[in-house]
């Protein structure tokens, strides 16, 4: 081809539409009414619609309108280029709320002025609580769903076109918007509500191009808008402010721990010697206060550039005087927290020893071993942005490592109340892979992550949740080194192999998490499929829970189980102490995927604790007289082998042979305990 007809192939050929970060930019630095004109014509039939259908009166919902890209025009430099449709709809809902509230306030006051009753305007139906209703829980649902609604549903854009917008694949969208769907459908019909359309609405010519020429001040809003603006900002400066003071309060906590770990405190940076060239982040953390636009916003983009080397002086700058400085300081060391994670997902190398300095592998790394099969399993978790989020947030204190453990496995009991709704054959039911189960158990081993079970999730609990983690498919096969397979007919019904090691690996996840589990169940399921994997790595942790007076006697009675498969005559003191405890506990069944469970078990703590040491000392209890025990516990390696999950392997058929065979083996028993 020659070079005028590429030439003009070129002309007539559309060059591709500046992505929202782009737009953003070119508004930022030349402060460009066309690429805000574009951000208005492509985002505001959303935002008119969001207004509309909160506020129902067509006058309110265009000033609604105008408020919003008002806010947009003085707080550009706050969002993130892939999530201007979501930080646009956030801002829509809130500001027309606001006008809504305004308006009932004026017209309360002119009700009481004139000592009449105002009945509902006509062109505000009553269905406007049910549209607001709708805003409200698709606000509450996750970032990442809630991205993929907005953008499909609210805006009407394809899928492809979405998931090119994120930055994920168009698969990866799907699932999102269907998982956004279905919790938003649910959560609606448990308030008594259907949902409404979603779609965006037409902006009037007129009312758009008022709005892009706010951009350049050419413009005046109405005054409804300019109030509305103002609130919100004022509202954006609060939660600022208040972040700060979070920032803050973390910065302190982390600098007393510092202190007390190590005498100075730990956030502060040593003096730097004569001559030494100054921290430039300092003087740049100093810019943030400054009065003039460009300023502040450069030393930000060099300060994000600066990542982690600029935390000490963002901490520093969290606690200063100045509130403009204090809130920019906290978002932006949220904003280098968030650049190091993505840092992590994009160049993490499973082949090298050192892959990462993230905390996130420094604690996987620490937990389950740096082997290759333990990079290989982090590698699969960092491909899931959802798991890796939870993790990054665990990071940060106890208490959210709790709610990040929570929400993960409520995410679980969902799905599992799903799947079990639906009139469809699944293969693949949560935790049956093997990355899943290995996030939850990595998760479960923050510290926080110990505290109870909320149980306040109907059919499928947390807790039944929590023994998916070792009854699902993924860890059992796990620790055999194996995962499942799709199979000749797709059923994944059968296995295909790990990477080398991924056994070890996965034993000591399982050996981290357990000790952290408040509930009986799973951890009688965990040690169970201990023993049958023959997980030594648990060991040291079967003998911690074993010990602790303060854990419940179920719990003592799971880890006891272990240590008699995998421990010594010196672990015979472990026992002792339940030798005469008569309780009879109830084992909930492992969960199921929709099958008639099994029934629970109902063992005496006695007859396990005196069952379990005669075993650890190679002698058979059926000698002994435990009636149910005969013919049930094979050798291996010199020694008996623990059942794992039996029903009552060492019951009795009357008192009087529990007795009788108690009698027996406590005297056996009792000689070989350790004296203190």
């Amino acid at each position: 081809m020659s070079r005028a007809a590429l030439a003009l192939v070129r002309a007539v050929t559309p060059s591709p539409p500046d992505s929202d970060a782009q737009l953003l930019r070119a508004f930022l630095d030349a402060r460009s009414e066309e690429a805000f004109a574009e951000l208005v014509r492509r985002h505001g039939p959303m935002v008119l619609a969001a207004c509309r259908r909160v506020l129902s009166n067509a006058t309110d919902a265009d000033d609604a309108f105008q408020a919003t890209f008002l806010v947009l025009a003085r707080k550009a430099h706050s969002v993130r280029g892939a999530n201007v449709a979501g930080w646009l709809y956030g801002v829509a809902v809130r500001t027309a709320r606001g006008v809504r509230l305004m308006r009932d306030r004026r017209l309360k006051r002119e009700t009481r002025a004139a000592r009449t009753d105002v009945a509902r305007t006509p062109d505000e139906p009553r269905d406007a609580d049910a549209a607001a209703l709708v805003d409200a829980e698709l606000a509450r649902l996750p970032e990442h769903q809630r991205e993929a609604l907005v953008l499909c549903e609210l805006q009407g854009r394809s899928r492809k076109a979405a998931a090119e917008e994120l930055g994920i694949a168009e698969g990866t969208l799907s699932s999102r918007l269907a998982a956004a769907k279905r919790k938003l459908a649910e959560r609606l019909s448990a308030r008594g509500w259907r949902a409404f359309a979603l779609g965006p609405v037409a902006v009037p010519a007129a009312l758009a191009s008022a709005t892009s020429a706010l951009a350049r001040g050419a413009a005046h809003a109405t005054a409804p808008a300019s109030a509305a603006a103002a609130v919100v900002l004022k509202g954006m400066l609060f939660e600022q402010l208040r972040a700060g003071a979070l920032a803050c309060a973390v910065v302190l906590a982390t600098v007393c721990g510092g202190f007390a770990m190590t005498g100075a405190p730990a956030s502060d940076p040593p003096p730097a010697p004569r001559g030494a060239a100054a921290d430039p982040a300092v003087e740049l953390v100093k810019q943030l206060g400054s009065a003039e636009f460009a300023k502040r916003v450069a030393a930000e983009k060099e300060l994000r550039k600066l990542g982690a080397t600029a935390e000490p002086a963002l901490r520093a700058g969290a606690k200063s005087d100045d509130p403009e400085v204090r809130a920019r300081c906290a978002k932006l060391l949220v904003a280098v927290r968030k650049d190091a994670l993505a840092e992590l997902v994009r160049t993490f190398d499973a082949k090298t020893d050192a892959p990462s300095a993230h905390p996130v592998w420094k604690r996987f790394a620490a937990t389950a071993g740096n082997t290759p099969a333990s990079r290989a399993l982090f590698a699969r978790l960092l491909k899931h942005s959802d798991w890796v989020a939870r993790l990054d947030a665990a990071e940060t204190s106890p208490e959210e490592a709790a709610r990040q453990y929570h929400a993960a496995l409520a995410d679980v009991s969902e799905r599992v109340s799903f799947n079990m709704r639906v009139f469809f054959v699944i293969h693949v039911w949560p935790c049956n892979t093997h990355d899943e189960a290995g996030f939850l158990l990595f998760l479960g081993t923050y510290p926080g992550t110990e505290k109870p079970l909320p149980h306040d999730r109907p059919f499928v609990t947390l807790a039944d949740s929590e023994a998916r983690v070792t009854y699902a498919r993924g860890l059992p096969l796990a620790l055999q080194g194996k995962e499942i397979a799709p199979g000749p007919d797709n059923k994944y019904d059968a296995t295909a192999a790990l990477p080398e090691g991924s056994a070890k690996a996965f034993a000591k996840l399982l050996a981290a998490w357990l000790p952290r589990r408040a509930e009986p169940s799973p951890l009688f399921h965990g040690f169970e499929l201990a023993l049958a994997s023959g997980a030594a790595d648990v060991l040291p942790v079967a003998r911690a829970i074993a010990g602790d007076a303060e854990r419940p006697v179920a719990s003592r009675l799971a880890a006891l189980a272990a240590v008699a498969q995998f421990g010594e005559a010196a672990d015979l003191k472990l026992f002792a102490p339940l030798f005469d405890d008569t309780t009879q506990l109830v084992i909930p069944p492992p969960p199921q995927n929709g099958d008639a469970r099994p029934r629970s078990r109902r063992p005496v703590v006695a007859d396990r604790a005196i069952g379990l040491p005669l075993l650890l000392t190679d002698r058979d209890p059926a000698d002994f007289g435990f009636d149910y025990a005969k013919g049930r516990f094979r050798r291996a390696n010199g020694r008996p082998v623990v059942n794992a999950y039996e029903m009552e392997e060492f019951g009795f058929s009357s008192d009087e042979a529990r007795a009788a065979a108690h009698k027996k083996a406590k005297a056996v028993l009792v000689e070989k305990v350790p004296k203190r």
